[in-house]
């Protein structure tokens, strides 16, 4: 589908589209700890987490690509793995957060949390169909909520047990945390998509963001980490195609084989 024809789309289906890119992007990040966890149990434990976050992608790039045969968008020949897999850099519309190397562990499983809380509620906004008047997509929210809901215990276990864990395990944690906080204004930050969405009932994303802050801030200080006061410039842009540089290096390797094997079968 040609990003410029997205406009075609319903605002509900735009939002399918960034939300499906944040959790392929995230995914494919968490399969690299495949046979690299620091322990057996984790590392099936990400692999999961990472299968359910590529099925939620696939799921809602499925619908948004019908979605744009249905309105011509997409020359009738759109599927969930071309839009994965042959789109260009410039034409995902995931976070920053998203897209970042793995780093180590604790830094992979703060990001998952700060991920994970953030998503929690925002799916629990878009389930209510009444609201946005959307049952595909609050149906989707809500295979995703119950996912998410385990993915973060599971995160947020790994904060506390890192963050007041040994001077070492802590030390860790505070740099991921150092690093990754300026990217969460991005979470926050209500695209086009959204707002469109949502319409008048955009207000419940100001209780969506005071819920999340209350829960980021009482895990953190339990944790007994100091969340930064200087946040630098905030990291922004992911949702209108402006991404790092991690992002084409990513993709490079996620998507080599469709593009060297056009039309390839399993």
């Amino acid at each position: 589908m040609s990003i410029g024809n997205l406009a075609q789309l319903a605002p509900s289906i735009q939002l399918l589209l960034e939300l499906s890119d944040d959790r392929l992007i995230l995914g494919h990040r968490l399969s690299q700890w495949c046979g690299h966890g620091p322990m057996l149990e984790e590392d099936i434990a990400l692999s999961n987490i990472a299968l359910d976050l590529i099925g939620h992608a696939a799921n809602g790039l499925e619908i948004v690509a019908n979605a744009g045969s249905d309105v011509g968008a997409g020359a009738n020949s759109e599927t969930a793995d071309s839009l994965a897999f042959l789109r260009d850099g410039k034409d995902f519309r995931n976070i920053h957060l998203v897209e970042l190397p793995n780093g180590d562990f604790a830094f992979t499983m703060l990001r998952q949390f700060l991920f994970d809380s953030y998503n929690v509620e925002l799916l629990k906004i878009l389930m209510d169909a009444n609201n946005h008047g959307s049952e595909i997509l609050a149906g989707w929210a809500a295979k995703c909520h119950k996912e998410d809901l385990y993915h973060l215990r599971h995160s947020s276990n790994w904060v506390l047990r890192l963050g007041d864990g040994t001077a070492v395990s802590h030390n860790f944690m505070q740099e991921a945390l150092n690093l990754l906080w300026r990217y969460t204004a991005e979470l926050k930050l209500p695209s086009e998509a959204l707002l469109g969405t949502l319409g008048s009932n955009a207000i419940k994303l100001e209780s969506a963001k005071t819920t999340w802050q209350k829960l980021v801030t009482e895990t953190l200080t339990q944790a007994t980490l100091m969340i930064p006061k200087d946040r630098q410039a905030f990291a922004n842009g992911g949702r209108r195609g402006l991404h790092t540089e991690h992002l084409s290096h990513l993709l490079s390797t996620m998507q080599v084989l469709p593009r060297a094997f056009p039309g390839a079968q399993w």
